[in-house]
């Protein structure tokens, strides 16, 4: 039985073999873990979620009647929780549990779930189809059950709860007969309501022999002093006060203890509280409840259908007392209901004693063998004697030659009586010079604190040994670490007379330990506070800041020019870029601060004591100094610049989740405006809540992935010089839930942020290639189809080797495809780019430059890009005609392409007299609106066999 509580554990096994029965191990390795894995494939997850927290009696016991069922399974893994909904119950409160366990479950598989009291079957009434779709519920301890309670929701079944009031109060009025007044105290909450209005259904029926007081929702002071005025001729009826009317939530225990304690009379319940002071009552065992929910959980996840399970209305009740506080009150047993249970009830005479009497015969027993084997001792004493003297000399070998330090040492002056040769080689000091020492002489004055009270612990019997890490100082002024282990010698006259000490030198392991805590939170590249230390600072700090009432802040920064010098020079480069950068910030950055490596070229400074003032001064410097400064590597310069988000931290924010996304948030903003600035988040931020709305484009994406719910559409790209080299331009529109068309704008900014771009791109390739593969006829007669890769996919380590497949799979020739690059994404991965595009170009494929001269517009770059087209970026095609700058550059741009040897294609062609002038300049293909609109790809294969009509339509 596995369970978890609120962390998932993991552990790792390693095994270092050195003997000839490594392949062996090495097999019977394999084999285990092969049966791990099936067991781990076949394991069930059962999510319980219970109303109340943990430590609450009525919550325990539901959850040992759980554990009893659920521990004996092999194959079960329990995931618990508890929402503590004594304490709060909000709808505010529902939502934050709502989307704490949509986090922590996003990733689990949960098979069955088990609710335990009303508060968490409502919630999951309410929520489970947006949490745990289609998992069936098995609710225990549920007060007021109707079945239209559950009416329209499916997969639900278990066990209600049952109370008796009647058989309760005539059970009190049976052992106390003279009894004229029932006081029943509850408090506010909805299950004092509950038992309150049982009460008050069935007090008719007794009105002619007593009357009933209500003690709602009193102060404990309040309450006490009316439950010690009480007459003699009343009792106490508890159902549940577990919440003062001052919002103060108080224990099952400590509630019934204060009834029964500020009472002089009786005290009876309806729930399960006997023990704590309460005499007894009709009550429903919550771990019962556990235990059959559980059993039903059980029975479903070995395949029996829910419909074989109905909702179980009446378990059975029982009668329970507790003995002492029968005791108390004079009531005996024999007037007790039949099958009554009784707890803490003492053991008879002989069940108290029994070990005594048996401890007094093997006492007896024993002298007699004691006296037995005396004789047999006395003969061999001398045998003994001659043995002990050996015994001695082999003590005094083994003490001269241990392989640690052992000496006897004075318990009232601290010096050395003997002490063997290792003893001495620890500290540097002869035999000689170490008898005149003393343990205090030697060891590092931080440390004799420590050891005076282990000493005083030992003298005092607190300890009967101890065992410290310390320090000693050596002969020569270095310190040494060893581990002591002292054990005193006690004397005739119960004082301790030396004590024996045995040292390790354990100085390379703590050296060792030291530099692991260290590697442990901090960067090995630059020697700087890591991730994960750096976290642990700022949740520190966010935990302190509500008290402290202090401000501080986080700033986010991710270097701009990281990737060009990995890409240029080497990741030797960039490592040495990093390191002169970090020493840059150390320089600036205050002591108190924090300065961290979070992960690539992203650092994180952690400022404490610091206004939002003073910490955008601060981080203005910082970026100043980047800025100015130049990184060298074998002859190549670089201008650095970095991108900043900066965030308070103040008694407002929440945690350090939301800190560090909205830090990376306000950082990406600065990105966004045009990178090497300073972003400072604010909570009503325009850019930040742009950038929020395309967070929420993650879940869209991948819910559309799933559901293939993308269409292809495609536009054409016409000669200019009348010639029939016909070929289309692949685009990608989204479908939204209602049908309706998502143009890309909508979507792949979002894509391409959040690395989606290259799942979307293999879609578009996958589906391409496919509706090629089905219509042969359509792709013999077109020159070919262009499909655009992201700067992503250039760099995917597996798209080169998905493309190939996708070749081979479909059977299409690779002179049919041509793929779209943009100048920016070609550019920043060079080397990527270069490589990839001259591995498909060996299959034939065609390569064309997209969006050209909009990005590095580096016309020296295009000698190492073995492309075929340039796309002329619209942003200077759609104005040709009346601004003679943009007529310049298209016309200068098809110039060095033609020279290169590359075609040139027109973007955002939208009328006739645009098309003519890029005829007059020399272009050699046009695309837009003007030249025809995107359409629907299925259609165009769809409408004809023949290709001539889809000529003229690329004629127009």
């Amino acid at each position: 039985m596995v369970y978890q509580l609120e962390f998932v554990y993991q552990m790792e096994v390693g095994m270092q073999n050195k003997s000839k029965l490594g392949p062996v191990f090495i097999f019977i390795l394999l084999l285990l873990g092969s049966w791990s894995s099936t067991v781990y494939a076949e394991m069930k997850r059962v999510l319980v979620l219970n109303s109340y927290s943990e430590g609450y009696n009525w919550t325990d016991g539901i959850m040992d009647g759980i554990h009893s069922v659920m521990d004996e399974q092999q194959d079960v893994e329990l995931f618990i929780n508890y929402m503590d909904t004594k304490r709060v119950s909000d709808n505010d409160y529902y939502l934050q549990l709502l989307n704490l366990y949509q986090h922590k479950y996003r990733f689990q598989k949960i098979d069955a779930i088990i609710s335990t009291d009303n508060n968490a079957l409502n919630f999951l009434l309410k929520y489970r189809d947006e949490l745990f779709p289609d998992v069936p519920v098995f609710f225990n301890g549920i007060n007021d059950y109707q079945p239209s309670d559950i009416e329209g929701h499916k997969l639900i079944t278990g066990i209600t709860e049952t109370y008796d009031a009647a058989g309760t109060i005539d059970m009190m009025l049976g052992l106390h007969p003279t009894t004229k007044e029932i006081v029943v105290v509850s408090d506010a909450t909805t299950t004092a309501s509950l038992f309150r209005g049982l009460i008050e259904h069935v007090a008719h029926l007794f009105s002619d022999q007593i009357t009933f007081t209500y003690l709602t929702n009193l102060g404990k002071d309040e309450l006490s002093t009316f439950l010690n005025n009480l007459p003699n001729d009343a009792l106490v009826l508890w159902t549940v006060y577990a919440r003062t009317p001052e919002g103060e939530s108080i224990s099952i225990r400590e509630s019934v203890g204060l009834v029964s304690t500020s009472s002089n009379v009786p005290t009876y319940t309806l729930a399960d509280s006997v023990g704590f002071g309460v005499v007894g009552g009709k009550i429903t065992n919550p771990a019962y409840q556990g235990e059959v929910a559980a059993q039903m959980a059980l029975k479903y996840l070995h395949g029996e259908p829910l419909a074989n399970m109905p909702v179980i209305t009446n378990p059975p009740l029982e009668y329970r007392f507790d003995f002492n506080a029968m005791q108390r009150f004079g009531i005996v047993e024999k007037d007790l209901p039949l099958n009554s249970q009784i707890i803490n009830k003492p053991f008879s005479t002989y069940e108290t004693y029994k070990w005594k009497i048996w401890s007094i015969i093997a006492s007896i027993l024993v002298l007699v063998s004691i006296i037995i084997m005396l004789v047999y001792y006395i003969k061999k004493r001398s045998l003994a004697e001659e043995a002990l003297t050996q015994s001695e000399h082999k003590f005094r070998i083994i003490f001269e030659q241990a392989a640690v330090g052992v000496a006897q040492i004075d318990s009232k002056t601290g010096e050395f009586v003997k002490i063997n040769k290792k003893y001495c080689d620890i500290v540097g000091y002869t035999e000689a010079e170490m008898l005149a020492l003393t343990v205090p002489k030697i060891t590092h004055p931080d440390d004799l604190h420590q050891d005076f009270n282990n000493m005083e612990q030992l003298f005092n019997r607190e300890v009967t040994e101890f065992s410290i890490a310390k320090r000693y100082l050596h002969k020569n002024g270095t310190i040494v670490w060893v581990n002591l282990n002292v054990s005193p010698m006690w004397d005739d006259s119960e004082e301790p007379s030396y004590y024996v000490g045995v040292v390790e030198d354990i100085t390379d392991a703590h050296k060792l330990s030291e530099q692991l805590s260290h590697q442990a939170s901090h960067d090995a590249l630059t020697g700087l506070v890591n991730r994960r230390e750096f976290e642990l600072r700022a949740e520190h700090l966010i935990s302190t800041v509500r008290k402290d009432r202090d401000e501080h802040a986080l700033c986010f920064i991710d270097i701009d020019q990281f990737k060009v010098v990995n890409d240029t020079c080497g990741h030797i480069a960039g490592d040495e870029m990093l390191r002169q950068i970090s020493k840059l910030l150390q320089d600036l950055v205050r002591q108190r601060d924090t300065l961290a490596r979070l992960g690539g070229d992203e650092f994180g400074v952690l400022m404490k004591h610091c206004s939002l003032e003073q910490a955008q001064h601060l981080t203005t410097v910082m970026q100043k100094t980047i800025q100015d400064y130049h990184f060298v590597w074998e002859g190549y310069s670089f201008n650095i610049e970095a991108s900043m988000g900066l965030v308070p931290i103040t008694k407002l924010t929440p945690n350090l989740t939301e800190v560090l996304k909205n830090a990376d948030a306000a950082c990406y903003v600065a990105k966004d405006m045009g990178r090497n600035r300073l972003h400072v988040y604010h909570p009503d931020d325009a850019e930040l809540a742009q950038r929020q709305g395309q967070i929420q484009w993650i879940s869209r994406l991948n819910q559309a992935l799933e559901e293939d719910r993308f269409c292809l559409y495609a536009q054409p790209i016409v000669p200019l010089d009348d010639s029939n080299s016909i070929h289309y331009e692949i685009l990608i529109r989204k479908v939204d839930e209602n049908g309706k068309i998502i143009p890309p704008g909508g979507f792949l900014p979002a894509a391409e942020r959040y690395n989606l771009i290259t799942q979307i791109d293999r879609w578009v390739i996958t589906n391409t290639f496919r509706l090629l593969a089905e219509n042969p006829d359509f792709l013999e007669q077109i020159h070919f189809i262009s499909i655009n890769l992201s700067g992503q996919s250039l760099t995917e380590q597996n798209m080169l080797d998905f493309i190939v497949t996708q070749f081979n799979e479909t059977g299409i020739s690779g002179d049919k495809i041509c793929f779209e690059i943009t100048e920016t994404a070609a550019i920043l991965n060079l080397s990527t780019a270069t490589t990839f595009i001259s591995t498909l170009k060996k299959l034939g494929c065609w390569f064309a430059l997209d969006d050209f001269g909009s990005g590095l517009s580096s016309f020296a770059y295009l000698k190492n890009l073995p492309v075929d087209y340039l796309k002329i970026d619209g942003m200077f095609v759609k104005d040709i005609v009346d601004d003679p700058i943009d007529h310049a550059m298209v016309k200068s741009i098809n110039e060095i392409g033609q020279v290169m040897g590359m075609q040139t294609i027109a973007e955002f062609v939208e009328n006739d007299e645009i098309k003519g002038m890029l005829r007059e300049i020399g272009v050699n293909f046009a695309q837009g609106y003007g030249i025809g609109k995107p359409q629907p790809f299925e259609e165009l294969l769809s409408r004809s066999h023949n290709v001539t009509p889809i000529k003229k339509i690329k004629s127009q």
